[in-house]
């Protein structure tokens, strides 16, 4: 479930107090490597991510979603909606360890992240077994959310997995991250 920081005080020394927001089945199923951005007041964009084999709705081997939800914390009892859109990325699958910015406060920005390959496999682990660094860069409407549009495609290996990306107007800064090898 998601948990609301309630008196946080960081130059004090005061107790820290977590309430549970939702632990709702209508919502996505948990998972990790995801990314999340606040949107326009108290809403969450959450996108992609991956589930571990074995755990709910993966019972296959590693799963790399391609959802994106948004929760809306600013009804009494916070809930989730699925957005129509389906990401189809470069490898016609999901993403996940990709950078998520708000674009002119309406656009869902996706940048890098990695996607599922068949046949590749990973020896560091179950996480990176099976998965590509993609060096681009798309976006979803998200007050009309019905195709994700790829804004960028680089034709060189980029460090775009587990960066940085911070989007100020017309300009894109990258930060760390690795690249596939």
């Amino acid at each position: 479930g998601l948990l609301k920081l309630h008196e946080a005080n960081i130059e004090g020394d005061e107790e820290i107090e977590w309430e549970l927001l939702s632990d709702s089945q209508d919502g996505p199923v948990p998972r990790a490597y995801h990314s999340a951005v606040h949107w326009r007041g108290g809403a969450l964009v959450l996108f992609g991510g991956v589930t571990r084999p074995g755990t709910a709705r993966s019972q296959f081997g590693l799963q790399v979603h391609r959802d994106t939800w948004i929760l809306d914390t600013e009804t009494p009892r916070p809930t989730w909606s699925r957005l129509p859109a389906e990401f189809i990325g470069t490898l016609d699958g999901g993403r996940c360890h990709a950078t998520a910015s708000i674009l002119k406060d309406r656009f869902l920005a996706i940048a890098g992240g990695c996607e599922r390959v068949a046949g590749l496999q990973g020896d560091d682990g179950w996480i990176m077994a099976g998965l590509q660094v993609r060096p681009d860069f798309w976006s979803l409407d998200l007050e009309n959310p019905q195709s994700w549009q790829k804004l960028l495609d680089l034709d060189r290996p980029a460090w775009w997995d587990s960066s940085s990306v911070v989007i100020h107007e017309r300009t894109m800064l990258i930060f760390g991250g690795h690249d596939s090898s």
